[in-house]
């Protein structure tokens, strides 16, 4: 197979049926521990809660390769828990715990590290792992603004009681701009970058290439839920562009199949 890489590259690969994958273990050889991580309590739960009846579906991924996902496939937010498990059916069961808000029992070191905030370095799976495909990242439904509360009526005759300030409400992020900037963390882990400043360069001034561009799509298409055609990366906009355009995607539910078409026009070119 031949092909060009976006950045003008030229490779040349000899492919071969892939080898059959040997039957995989329903269980580990010792507990493991799978992190999670969201923006808020609320999310962090509805994430336990959607890895749980993941886990207890026919096709559920194995235990490891769902650990190997949830430590190298996902971007470390605030909001972090985490249970140790030997088998899909009691992980699931201390999901479904943890979504009730109830803290696993069993601990880890690197566990209780990841819990406090720290950048975990969490050791190599036995045997052949791989990244799965997990349930996305739950987003923030609709908000309906603050409950006006109503002061009783005071009896007739009665002095009324001044009423106290209220304090305002604690501002909700709209699903959008908490969606736009998981994005841009993305972007900004995948292409290395300082921080959000970097995002005014365009895709190939970030030192993007058609790697970078197809491990960006995957993350995108398996953390998010958003298939993003390759061809957004060649156009020359900053990458805060791109980043909004991805969000209007997810938005317009136009991004179905994209990826797919793209698996197919490699085959067609081969």
């Amino acid at each position: 197979m031949t092909s060009v890489g976006i950045g003008g590259t030229n490779v040349h690969v000899v492919v071969q049926e892939a080898p059959e994958r040997p039957a995989r273990p329903d269980t580990p050889a010792h507990p493991l521990v799978l992190p999670l991580s969201a923006r808020t309590e609320t999310q962090l739960a509805a994430l336990a809660d959607r890895l749980a009846r993941r886990l207890r579906e026919a096709d559920a991924p194995s235990l490891a390769d769902t650990a190997h996902t949830l430590r190298t496939g996902r971007v470390a937010m605030p909001v972090r828990g985490y249970v140790v498990a030997a088998g899909a059916r009691e992980a699931a069961d201390k999901l479904t715990a943890l979504a009730a808000g109830r803290r696993d029992s069993t601990t880890d070191p690197r566990g209780e590290a990841w819990l406090s905030g720290e950048e975990v370095t969490w050791p190599a799976l036995d045997g052949d792992v791989r990244r799965v495909s997990l349930p996305a990242y739950p987003f923030a439904g609709e908000s309906h603004g603050a409950l006006t509360l109503r002061r009783p009526t005071a009896p007739e005759g009665a002095t009324e009681t001044p009423a106290l300030p209220q304090p305002s409400p604690t501002p909700v992020p709209s699903p959008e701009n908490e969606l736009e900037a998981t994005v841009a963390e993305l972007v900004i882990e995948a292409l290395d970058l300082n921080g959000a400043a970097d995002l005014e360069q365009t895709y190939f001034e970030a030192g993007g290439d058609s790697l970078t561009a197809v491990h960006l799509a995957g993350r995108l298409r398996d953390e998010l839920g958003i298939d993003v055609p390759i061809q957004l990366f060649l156009e020359p906009i900053t990458l805060k562009d791109m980043t909004n355009r991805i969000v209007e995607m997810k938005q317009n539910g136009d991004t179905d199949g994209a990826l797919d078409a793209l698996l197919s026009e490699f085959e067609a070119e081969s």
